[in-house]
This record gives C-alpha cells, sequence and structure tokens, in this order.
C-alpha cells in the first residue's frame, strides 16, 4: 500500500508554488513558535523535512522581511540569558556558532560586547559558587571555574584579583 506524503512533504502532485510557500510557511511558524531559530538552522530544519530548497529560501526571505527571522537579535538574546546562567564568551561565542548564528553576526554582537558586563556576570558565579576565608584557594578555585564556564582570559584575570 502506498502511503500519501504527510503535510510537510513537498507536494508531488503539481500544486502551485504559491501552496507549498505556504505549508512552508505554516511549518516555519510552528517551529518559531516552539523556539527562535536562526536563519540557518530553520532552512535545514525544513529541507530535512522534504521541502524544496528554493521555496524554502524565498519563505525564509519573507519571514525575516516581517521581522521573523534576525539573526542579530537571536544572538543578543543568547547573550543576555546565557550571562545570567554564568557563562562566558568564549562559552557563547560556541553557542553562537552551534546554533547557526553566521560568523559575521557573531563578530558584530562580540565586538560590541562591553568586558565590563562579562566581568560583572563572573563576578556575580563566582559569588554564587565560591565561599571561603583562604584567599589564594579562592582566587585559584575562581579561575578553574570561570575558565570552565567559558569566560575570556581577561574577565577571569580582573575576577580574580579583585
Amino acid at each position: 500500500m502506498k502511503s500519501s506524503p504527510g503535510p510537510d512533504a513537498a507536494s508531488a502532485d503539481g500544486a502551485s508554488g504559491q501552496a507549498d510557500e505556504r505549508v512552508i510557511r505554516d511549518r516555519a511558524y510552528r517551529i518559531l513558535d516552539a523556539a527562535m531559530q536562526s536563519r540557518s538552522a530553520l532552512r535545514l530544519r525544513l529541507v530535512r523535512r522534504g521541502f524544496e530548497e528554493h521555496a524554502v529560501e524565498r519563505v525564509l526571505d519573507g519571514l525575516a522581511a516581517d521581522g521573523y527571522l534576525d539573526d542579530a537579535e537571536l544572538a543578543l538574546g543568547l547573550v543576555r540569558s546565557q550571562l545570567r546562567r554564568g557563562h562566558g564568551q568564549l562559552y557563547i561565542e560556541r553557542l553562537l556558532r552551534a546554533r547557526g548564528i553566521p560568523g559575521t553576526v557573531i563578530a558584530h554582537v562580540l565586538a560590541t560586547w562591553p568586558l565590563e558586563e562579562e566581568i560583572d556576570a563572573a563576578r556575580h558565579y563566582v559569588e554564587r559558587h565560591l565561599h571561603g576565608d583562604d584567599r589564594q584557594a579562592l582566587k585559584h578555585a575562581a579561575r578553574d571555574l570561570l575558565y570552565r564556564r567559558g569566560f575570556s582570559h581577561s574577565a577571569i584575570a580582573q575576577v580574580a584579583e579583585d
């Protein structure tokens, strides 16, 4: 018995390109409702579902024009979120790359990111997780902890010296 294609499959029955794009757009909205995506991550998910790449690109262009896809805004949101969770610049950079944020956007976000924000996040993280009276041991533990959390060398040095 031959199974019919699911609602996500690209139309094989010759339906118009506009109908295909409507299906793609609907799927994209459902994906974006669950979690914000980078353009490349959303493209990959839609293509893996069997949609034609050119149609996916047209839909993504429309979503970007309508403000539903914004890699720079996604990157800034991830930076803020990860700082609150106690992660540093190096960790966040790797996360942005893994989420499909383009290198140019990452470079811009990191270039405009004040070191003071990372230092404040590192201080806060150390204050929450390290306690004791032995200053030398605390300094060493802070360096180790912040290194594992992906903080920059500048932030680590500043916090360890304080």
